[in-house]
């Protein structure tokens, strides 16, 4: 259809956000500066699936092939989640290179079949690169249903801002 000539369309007639599969994220509309990218949908899908992966195979008794395969694909998500220009940046920051150096030797001794090693040196420069996004994604979490219940709790409260770094509440 079309309009007589002189007249626009209102904003939003007959538009539909586009849906981006098989995430069905909107790609149009008020919030589309926030929403992933289909690259970066997939590198977010492969984080997950390698932090899934590593998990499992701390739980599998220290399994150095599932927390390798984990490590492989936590990395690659990451690269192209974020991008490679941003992701050397993250690894390269001056503050930010003993994390690195431990990750890249943890990553190292994991393939070397040294788990608890591997492990602990992993452990130490992830929350070197990543320690500043603890009490962020503490909050988050705080806000879902059932974790934000239990993260809520007093005895669990406390603990968990002390790891984060925060103060302990002070009850008045």
């Amino acid at each position: 259809h079309s309009l007589p000539h002189g007249h626009k369309p209102r904003p939003g007639a007959g538009s539909r956000p586009r849906l981006c599969a098989p995430f069905a994220v909107p790609l149009a509309g008020p919030r589309a500066r926030t929403m992933l990218t289909e690259t970066q949908q997939i590198g977010v899908g492969l984080l997950a699936l390698g932090a899934g992966l590593y998990g499992l195979g701390i739980m599998l008794w220290l399994d150095a092939a599932l927390m390798s395969m984990g490590n492989v694909l936590f990395l690659a998500g990451l690269v192209i989640s974020i991008g490679m220009t941003r992701a050397v940046a993250l690894f390269t920051r001056r503050d930010k290179l003993v994390g690195s150096v431990c990750l890249a030797t943890g990553v190292v001794l994991l393939f070397l079949r040294w788990r608890l090693l591997g492990v602990a040196s992993e452990l130490f420069g992830v929350l070197n690169l990543f320690g500043n996004f603890v009490p962020t994604a503490l909050a988050v979490l705080r806000q879902m249903p059932v974790i934000g219940t239990v993260l809520s709790a007093p005895g669990v409260a406390d603990v968990v801002d002390r790891i984060a770094g925060k103060r302990p509440r002070q009850s008045v």
